[in-house]
C-alpha cells in the first residue's frame, strides 16, 4: 500500500530484519518517497535464451542510530555517509539436469560499533560475499587511527594495548569458520613487551575474533 502511494518504509520492508546479529534496519535506514533512487530496492526478473535470471539490488545511506545505540553512523565526518550495500542474483538455467547458482554481495562502511561503553569499535568497511562452490568470503577492515579500538569503563586500562591490533587483520584471515548459524573470522599475534602505567606485559599474544550471525 505504500508504494502504491509512492513511499518506500523499511520497517514494512525488511520488517524485523537484523545487521551483525542485533541492530535492526527498520531503525537505522531512513525511508523515502523517490522510488526511483537507489534507497529503494530493486527486484528484476529476466529470460535469456538458456536461462532465467533474478536479481535483488538495494543501496542506501544508513543515517540514524538504533534504539540500542549499538551503531553510530557516520563515524569519521570527513568521509562519505555510511551505506549498506547489497545484492543477490539467481541463475535457473531451463535445462532441468543443470543445477541452479547463486550469489549475494554485501558491504557497509564508515561506523562504530559501541558495545555498551565497554568496548568501541571502528570499522572502515564489512564485506560478505558468497558464491556457489565457494566458501564465504568476509573481509573487515578497522580505521587506521589508533582509535579504532578502544575500551571504557572497567577495560579502560587496556587502550595502551589497542596500538598493536592490526586494521587489516581480518583480511582473509588465517582463521576462517562457516556454520549453519554464521560465520567467523580470526587471527592471533604474538606482543612485543607493554608497558601499562605500573604494569608490565611480556611474553603475550593477542587473539582476535569477529563472528557475523546469518
Amino acid at each position: 500500500g505504500k508504494i502504491k502511494s509512492g513511499i518506500f518504509d523499511p520497517a514494512s520492508f525488511f520488517k524485523d530484519a537484523t545487521l551483525l546479529g542485533g541492530i535492526k534496519l527498520a531503525e537505522i535506514l531512513p525511508g523515502t518517497n523517490n522510488l526511483s533512487g537507489s534507497d529503494v530496492p530493486k527486484m528484476v526478473v529476466r529470460d535469456f535464451p538458456d536461462h532465467g535470471e533474478a536479481s535483488f539490488t538495494w543501496s542506501g545511506d544508513v543515517t540514524k542510530i538504533d534504539k540500542l545505540k549499538l551503531m553510530i553512523p557516520r563515524a569519521d565526518p570527513g568521509k562519505p555517509p555510511t551505506r549498506l550495500t547489497m545484492s543477490g542474483i539467481v541463475r535457473t538455467p531451463y535445462d532441468v539436469a543443470q543445477a541452479p547458482s547463486q550469489e549475494a554481495t554485501a558491504k557497509l562502511t564508515n561506523f562504530k560499533v559501541n558495545l555498551f561503553g565497554f568496548i568501541i569499535l571502528w570499522f572502515e568497511e564489512i564485506t560478505f560475499e558468497v558464491k556457489n562452490g565457494s566458501k564465504p568470503d568476509v573481509s573487515v577492515r578497522l580505521h587506521e587511527s589508533e582509535e579504532a579500538v578502544s575500551f571504557g569503563g572497567p577495560l579502560e586500562f587496556v587502550n595502551e594495548i589497542r596500538r598493536f591490533i592490526p586494521g587489516n587483520g581480518f583480511s582473509d584471515p588465517p582463521g576462517l569458520s562457516v556454520t549453519p548459524s554464521g560465520l567467523s573470522a580470526s587471527y592471533s599475534l604474538n606482543l612485543p613487551a607493554i608497558s601499562v602505567g605500573l604494569f608490565a606485559l611480556t611474553n603475550a599474544s593477542l587473539g582476535a575474533a569477529f563472528n557475523l550471525p546469518f
